[in-house]
């Protein structure tokens, strides 16, 4: 079909394609979705794409501090973060702590989620509907008894052989879920 130059076209590509989201999500902006044409007035080699909306990103948001920063102490964690989605009351972040340990069980309402300890980590579900953009700190304090490893955390200790990643952080999201930044 003959489109004129300088037409706008939308394209829509339907599901049963089979073109599935990437598992980590799409950070806003991302520059790798790129467009080029085959057109008989000339080729138009691969350029980005403008404006990508994201879908389940914490894009370059995720900080997290420990008081006291020390190996081996049982620690005030404080943990920020924002979403590029929606994140309504079904929805929850789970923060990965490798290595780190505390007991499992202890819940308490912290600002706009509920904290609970697991094994392995902390689990925040939203006490009402988070709208993507908005900053989410949470300080779980020293009640929960999270214990830094013997062996400290921070980058140059993730990721280590046989150890895996010290501290990641997922969501579970209807507007887009996260797997293990």
């Amino acid at each position: 079909e003959h489109v004129p130059a300088v037409t706008q076209v939308d394209i829509t590509i339907p599901d049963s394609i089979g073109i599935r989201l990437p598992a980590s999500g799409i950070k806003r902006d991302h520059v790798d979705f790129t467009i080029a044409t085959d057109s008989v007035e000339g080729v138009v080699l691969p350029i980005a794409i403008h404006r990508v909306d994201p879908v389940g990103s914490f894009g370059r948001s995720t900080q997290i501090s420990f008081s006291p920063p020390k190996a081996g102490a049982v620690s005030e964690i404080t943990l920020r973060f924002v979403a590029d989605m929606d994140l309504n009351v079904t929805a929850s972040v789970t923060v990965h702590l490798g290595g780190f340990t505390a007991p499992a069980g202890n819940a308490e309402n912290i600002g706009l989620v509920e904290v609970r300890s697991e094994e392995g980590g902390l689990k925040l579900t939203p006490l009402a509907f988070i709208p993507a953009g908005e900053e989410v700190q949470v300080t779980v304090g020293t009640s929960f008894e999270i214990k830094i490893p013997q062996s400290g955390a921070g980058h140059s200790k993730c990721c280590m052989p046989g150890g895996g990643c010290c501290i990641r952080i997922e969501a579970d999201a209807a507007a887009g879920s996260i797997f293990a930044e």
